[in-house]
């Protein structure tokens, strides 16, 4: 089914109930793209795993059918980054501490447009 096609979703989110969120917009053919933090990224990637090396089955139920990336928005390039994927998408799911947002001065009143 491709009901959101031509949607994009950014997913700020980690562990279990914003990635099961933001998969359900992805099997329904939204874009979906994960953004992870550098070194850490998602700690489901590291829990209960099954094959050394890779990443685990609970990682990857929660987060079939998406694209995703690693960033970090602690330099100039990555806030950059970040500026041009929320800008393009057509929403975002975060759990996210408000104050990260105005550390990186993206307060959301920037991308009304």
């Amino acid at each position: 089914m491709e009901a959101l096609k031509g949607i994009k979703v950014l997913d700020f989110t980690h562990v279990q109930s914003g990635p099961t969120c933001t998969q359900l917009l992805a099997w329904f053919g939204a874009d979906v793209i994960k953004v992870e933090r550098p070194g850490s990224g998602d700690p489901t990637r590291g829990q209960l795993v099954d094959v050394p090396g890779a990443d685990s089955l609970y990682f990857t139920m929660l987060n079939h059918n998406k694209r995703s990336l690693t960033l970090n928005t602690k330099n100039e390039t990555g806030k950059r980054i970040l500026e041009r994927l929320i800008k393009n998408a057509m929403f975002w799911w975060r759990i996210l501490r408000l104050e990260l947002w105005s550390v990186w001065a993206l307060d959301g009143s920037r991308f009304k447009n």
